[in-house]
């Protein structure tokens, strides 16, 4: 009687081993929403370093802009700066910059345009997740007069996040900063 019944535990304890397939499941489920978490947190990671890349990229380019300014400014209104950096080897060596146009982190074509006494820096293709951040960033550096993204009237002063928010709307924008010097 006695081997008979340790017989029936081993038995019982046999059946007991291992996984069910509900638990597989739910702990396949766990790590299927722990490795979609990573994801989103690198996609978020990656922004911000695209962000952090296009800061440094905007500041060396002004840097740039602002050590070929002469007494009268900056040449005749419509003056392409671009090459000119190109030529002094100003321009951020992360950007590309082949027939004439220099592109951005995200593709978007980047112009820097006279104005006589002042000038533009146009950023186009920017995402939506990255134009708010940086037109919020850049303007409380208030190294530009003023910026107006995706055409419209430009803004002045530090913008909050609302403002940035409300005129960063597309899925790529432009965004144009303006300088009076």
């Amino acid at each position: 009687m006695k081997m008979q019944s340790n017989f029936q535990r081993q038995k019982k304890l046999r059946r007991q081993e291992g996984w069910t397939l509900v638990e597989l499941m739910f702990v396949l489920m766990i790590m299927l929403a722990g490795a979609a978490g990573v994801v989103w947190k690198f996609d978020l990671l990656g922004l911000k370093s695209d962000i952090n890349d296009e800061l440094s990229n905007i500041n060396m380019i002004e840097g740039g802009i602002k050590s070929i300014r002469s007494s009268g400014g900056y040449g005749a209104s419509g003056t392409d700066l671009l090459p000119i950096l190109k030529d002094n080897q100003q321009l951020p060596t992360n950007m590309s910059y082949v027939g004439g146009e220099l592109t951005n982190t995200w593709g978007g074509v980047v112009q820097a345009i006279s104005t006589g006494a002042g000038h533009t820096l146009s950023y186009a293709g920017v995402p939506k997740g990255a134009c708010s951040k940086l037109a919020q960033m850049i303007s409380r550096g208030r190294m530009f007069k003023s910026v107006s993204i995706n055409g419209a009237s430009p803004l002045t002063g530090e913008l909050d996040g609302a403002a940035a928010g409300a005129n960063c709307a597309n899925e790529t924008n432009t965004v144009l900063w303006t300088t009076s010097n």
